[in-house]
C-alpha cells in the first residue's frame, strides 16, 4: 500500500497555518465555487467561515493530493486500485491475470485486458479461452468494477493517511471532531477527474464552533481519452491479432533450412537433414524474437509515431519497399477507430522479462525432418520440414501524455497477451482449438442472436460406434471466416441460425472425431442436421514383410509364402489419411528388433471410415551387415548394352557404378513403398480400440548381394513394389480386428 511521505503532510500543515495567520486580514469575495457545468446538476460547495478555513484548506489540500495520487496509481494499474488483488503466478506469468513486477506500479502488477485464461498446456487440447480484466470506465456501467470506483478506493486510502486524525492541527489550537467516516465520490469528465468529499466535521477554537461537511477537488487529466485509446488498442488486438502477426512475421525472417530456427514448412532435396535443439529454439524465440518484434510495434496516429529508417542504405525504390513492409508488419492504424485522433498521447509496447514467455514446439528434444532418401542412378534425398510453434507472451502497453496534470505528465498502462498455437494466432474472445481442426469463435454481429433469422435447424449428435449414450459436445456454425458457438448440445437441439449460403456445422470435442455438415440457412424452412461424434480409439499397428527375391541376374519373384518380421535396423512409417472433408491423419513409426512398444509412447487414435494408407519401409543396415553394390564393367556397342556378367563384349567399357554403393546406419536403403485405400468399419472397432496388421512387399537386396547377384539396376526394383502389392491382395490385404 502507498505510504504518504511525512514531508507532504508537513506541507499541508504549513499551508493551513499560513492561512490561519493571515485569515483575519483577508476578505473572501467568492462565497462559492461550482463544478463543471457539463454535469446534469450543478454542485455548489459553500466555503467555511473565515475562522475555520485553515481546517478546510488542510482537508482540501489532502483531497487534492490524494485524488491526484489515486488517479495516477489507477492509471498505472490499468484501471484498478492498488488494493485490488489479481491472481499472479510468478512461475507461470502467462497463466496469470496480471503482469507482475512492472516498473513504476504501486503493487507490482498490471492487469491483462486480453489474455488466455486456460492453462498453456491445455491449449490446444481441452480448449483455449480468452478472458479480460478490463474494468468499465464509469460506475454506472460497471459498479465497483470500474475506473471511477477504483479511483475512489485508492484516493480514500491516501486521504485517511494524509488526514491522520487531524493531529497536525492541534498545535494551532483547533479541535476537530469527525461525525462518521469520509465519503468520496469520483466522477470522470471529458477533461478532468472530479471528487466530492462528504465529511461532517465540527471545528472548535477559542470557544467558537463551526461545521464543515463538503469538499471539492478537480484534477486536470483527460482520463476518458486514455481509456478510449486503450480500449481501441485492445479491440484491435482481438480483431486483427496485430501483436501475434507482428511476432510471426518477424520470426519468419529467421526460419529456414539454413537458418537458426526451424521453418514452419519447407522441403529440401538433400541427403543431409538439418536438425535444431528445441531448448535453443525456445531460448532464441523468448529472448530475441518476441522482445524485438514487440519493440517495433507502433500505433498510428500517436504522439511518438515515427517512420522507421532502414539500418543500412537503400536505393529509392528499395526504401519505399522497406517502408511498405514495415507499415504492413509493425504499424497498427487506429484511423476512424476512435472518436478523434489522440495525437497528444504517446503509445509504446514493452516486452517483459524473457522468462515470462511460454514457448513450445511440436517436436520433442530435437526438431528434425521426415526423411526419405533414394539412392538410384542419381542419389537424392527428400527432407520434409513441418514444425508448429506455440508461444504466449505478455506485453505492457503504456500510454503517456507529458502535458497532462499541468505538465507533470500522466501514464496509463495495461497488459495484453499474445497467443499463438500451431503457427496461428488465437482469435476472438472465446476459442476452442485443436491441432487437427481449429475453431475460432469471435464476437461480431454474426454471433448476435437477434440476427439469427433462419428457419429452425435441428442438430442431432450420433455415434455409429455405439459404445454408449452420445455425450454432449460443443458445436459451432461456420460461414466463411465467421464462426459462432452454438453452445453445448446434449443429444439434439433446435434453434435458428445466422443466414449463410454455404455454412458448415460441426462439433468440437477433444478426443472425439466429428463430421461436419454443409448447410444453407437462407431459408425459413425447417432443416435437420445429423453430426457424427465418435470417440477416437487407440490403435496398435503390426507390420510383416514379404520378400521379393532375385532368382538370377535379371529376374525377381514374389515369395508369397514367406512372411517375415522386421529386422534390426529396419523401420516402417505408417500414414493413414481419412478420406473426406473432415480430415484425420494417423501416423506411427515402427522399428524392427523391438518386441514391444515403448511404454511412454502413446498409441495413435483412429475412428471408422475410408483411409488412404502409405507404408514406407526403410533399412539402415547395422555394423557388419552393410549392403554393398560393387562396381561392375559395362560395355557399350553400337546397338546393345551388355555386361561382363553375360560374357558378351562391346566397343567401350566402363565400371558402373564408379565406386561401391554402401548402405549402412548413416545411409538408409528404401526397401519398398505401397499406397492403397482401405476401409475401417464401426464393427472393426471396440471401446478398447483395434489392432491392424499390415503386410508389405520388399525388395530383398541384401539376399541378392549376399549371393553375388546384385547390380546397380536393382535399386530401381523398389518402384515395382506397388505392382506386387496390387497383384497379391489375397496375401497382403490389411486385417483389422477389434481388441
Amino acid at each position: 500500500m502507498f505510504v504518504l511521505k511525512k514531508a507532504q503532510v508537513t506541507l499541508f500543515v504549513i499551508i493551513g497555518l499560513v492561512v490561519a495567520l493571515v485569515a483575519g486580514g483577508v476578505v473572501y469575495t467568492v462565497q462559492s465555487q461550482k463544478v463543471d457545468a457539463g454535469d446534469r446538476e450543478l454542485l455548489t460547495v459553500s466555503r467555511a467561515p473565515v475562522e475555520a478555513r485553515p481546517v478546510e484548506d488542510f482537508v482540501r489540500a489532502c483531497l487534492d493530493e490524494s485524488l491526484k495520487r489515486g488517479v495516477v496509481s489507477v492509471g498505472e494499474r490499468g484501471g484498478l486500485a492498488p488494493s485490488d488483488v489479481l491472481r499472479v503466478d510468478a512461475s507461470h506469468p502467462t497463466e496469470s491475470e496480471a503482469i507482475s513486477l512492472a516498473d513504476g506500479v504501486v503493487d507490482g502488477s498490471v492487469p491483462y485486458w486480453r489474455f488466455l485464461s486456460s492453462k498453456n498446456k491445455n491449449c490446444p487440447g481441452s480448449g483455449c479461452v480468452l478472458s479480460s480484466k478490463k474494468p468499465a470506465l464509469l460506475k454506472s456501467e460497471g459498479g465497483t468494477n470500474s475506473v471511477e470506483s477504483a479511483i475512489e478506493r485508492a484516493s480514500n486510502d491516501f486521504l485517511l493517511l494524509c488526514l491522520s486524525d487531524f493531529s497536525s492541527l492541534r498545535d494551532a489550537g483547533f479541535v476537530v471532531v469527525a461525525d462518521g467516516v469520509p465519503s468520496l465520490s469520483v466522477s470522470i469528465g471529458d477533461s478532468s477527474v472530479r471528487g466530492v468529499l462528504k465529511y461532517s466535521l465540527s471545528v472548535s477554537r477559542d470557544s467558537k464552533s463551526y461545521s464543515i461537511d463538503t469538499f471539492y477537488s478537480d484534477i486536470s487529466v483527460s482520463l476518458k481519452d486514455f481509456y478510449e485509446l486503450a480500449s481501441a488498442i485492445t479491440k484491435e488486438a482481438g480483431d486483427s491479432n496485430f501483436i501475434e502477426y507482428s511476432v510471426l512475421n518477424y520470426l519468419d525472417t529467421f526460419t529456414g533450412v539454413e537458418d537458426d530456427l526451424p521453418p514452419v514448412s519447407d522441403i529440401d532435396l538433400s541427403l543431409s537433414p538439418k536438425t535444431w535443439s528445441v531448448a535453443d529454439v525456445k531460448e532464441k524465440v523468448s529472448s530475441s524474437i518476441i522482445p524485438t518484434a514487440i519493440r517495433f510495434l507502433q500505433v498510428f496516429p500517436s504522439r511518438n509515431y515515427r517512420n522507421i529508417e532502414s539500418p543500412f542504405p537503400l536505393s529509392e525504390g528499395r526504401e519505399e519497399v522497406f517502408h511498405t513492409l514495415y507499415t504492413r508488419e509493425f504499424r497498427t492504424s487506429l484511423v476512424d477507430k476512435t472518436s478523434r485522433p489522440f495525437v497528444n498521447i504517446a503509445v509504446s509496447f514493452e516486452p517483459v522479462d524473457d522468462s515470462a514467455s511460454y514457448v513450445d514446439m511440436s517436436c520433442d528434444g530435437v526438431c528434425s525432418p521426415d526423411s526419405l532418401n533414394f539412392l538410384n542412378f542419381i542419389p537424392f534425398g527428400l527432407q520434409k520440414y513441418d514444425f508448429g510453434y506455440d508461444f504466449s507472451f505478455p506485453v505492457i502497453v503504456r500510454l503517456f501524455d507529458p502535458d497532462a496534470l499541468n505538465g507533470e505528465g500522466f501514464s496509463f498502462q495495461f497488459g495484453l497477451e499474445g497467443n499463438v498455437r500451431d503457427n496461428e494466432p488465437i482469435k476472438g474472445s472465446v476459442v476452442s482449438v485443436q491441432r487437427s481442426a481449429s475453431v475460432f469463435v469471435s464476437d461480431s454481429l454474426f454471433s448476435d442472436k437477434s440476427h439469427w433469422t433462419s428457419g429452425p435447424v435441428t442438430i442431432s449428435l450420433s455415434d455409429p460406434l455405439n459404445f454408449g449414450v452420445v455425450q454432449s459436445s460443443p458445436v459451432v456454425f461456420e460461414c466463411g471466416s465467421q464462426s459462432v458457438s452454438l453452445g453445448v448440445i446434449n443429444g439434439s437441439s433446435t434453434s435458428s441460425l445466422p443466414r449463410c449460403l454455404n455454412g458448415r456445422i460441426r462439433a468440437v470435442k477433444e478426443g472425439f472425431y466429428s463430421s461436419s455438415v454443409q448447410i444453407s440457412t437462407f431459408t425459413s424452412d425447417s432443416q435437420d442436421v445429423n453430426i457424427i461424434v465418435s470417440p477416437l480409439v487407440p490403435v496398435n499397428f503390426f507390420v510383416k514383410k514379404v520378400p521379393i527375391s532375385k532368382n538370377n541376374v535379371e529376374q525377381w519373384s514374389f515369395q508369397r509364402d514367406k512372411v517375415e518380421s522386421l529386422s534390426a535396423g529396419e523401420d516402417v512409417l505408417i500414414v493413414m489419411d481419412r478420406v473426406g472433408s473432415d480430415s484425420l491423419t494417423v501416423v506411427d513409426h515402427l522399428f524392427g528388433g523391438f518386441s514391444t512398444k515403448s511404454a511412454d509412447k502413446p498409441s495413435p487414435q483412429i475412428t471408422f471410415g475410408d483411409y488412404d494408407v502409405s507404408l514406407i519401409l526403410m533399412k539402415k543396415p547395422v555394423r557388419g551387415k552393410e549392403i554393398i553394390i560393387l562396381p561392375q564393367e559395362r560395355c557399350y556397342g553400337e546397338d546393345t548394352v551388355v555386361s561382363d556378367v553375360t560374357g558378351k563384349g562391346g566397343e567401350e567399357c566402363n565400371m558402373v557404378p564408379e565406386k561401391p554403393i554402401v548402405f549402412n546406419e548413416s545411409t538408409p536403403l528404401l526397401l519398398g513403398q505401397v499406397d492403397f485405400r482401405m476401409t475401417v468399419t464401426p464393427g472393426m472397432l471396440s471401446s478398447r480400440g483395434a489392432n491392424i496388421n499390415f503386410r508389405i512387399p520388399f525388395v530383398d537386396l541384401a539376399d541378392a548381394c549376399d549371393r553375388g547377384l546384385c547390380i546397380v539396376e536393382d535399386l530401381s526394383e523398389t518402384g515395382s513394389v506397388g505392382d506386387y502389392f496390387d497383384a497379391n491382395l489375397d496375401v497382403l490385404k490389411p486385417v483389422v480386428r477389434a481388441k
